[in-house]
């Protein structure tokens, strides 16, 4: 038994992603219920992570949020969400902002401390030669 009430481990779990292609509140709905029809057991309150890379700005995050709740389906994060706007009124309804683990890293040094492109080094490998 541990001496501490609680524990915190990591770990992984497979979650369906809604990539989201149109911020009309009718037809997300409807979309989102008839791709629920298709597997009702398997999506029925099923956990999603909501990708709004493919959303233009400005986007109606609450309604979004209160359509795609309403279908059953159960919010646990967002990704893909580049706008600081949006992502402050996500963060105030008390959503993570979550980074896939295929999203290219950033280079998050000040640009005058990174090296330019033309004075990088590039290593060859050396060519035997007889």
């Amino acid at each position: 038994m541990s001496n501490t009430p609680i524990e915190l481990k990591g770990s992984s779990f497979t979650l369906s992603v809604v990539h989201m292609h149109e911020a009309e509140p009718e037809v997300i709905r409807q979309a989102l219920e008839d791709k629920i029809a298709q597997a009702p057991a398997f999506l029925k309150h099923a956990p999603v992570v909501i990708n709004v890379s493919g959303l233009e700005n400005p986007v109606n995050w609450p309604e979004l949020h209160k359509i795609v709740t309403s279908t059953g389906l159960r919010i646990i994060g967002v990704s893909g969400c580049k706008d600081a706007s949006l992502k402050a009124e996500i963060d105030r309804m008390g959503l993570p902002l979550l980074t896939e683990g295929k999203e290219k890293a950033f280079d998050l040094r000040p640009l005058s401390r990174q090296r330019p492109a033309s004075r990088r080094k590039t290593l060859i490998p050396s060519q035997k030669r007889d």
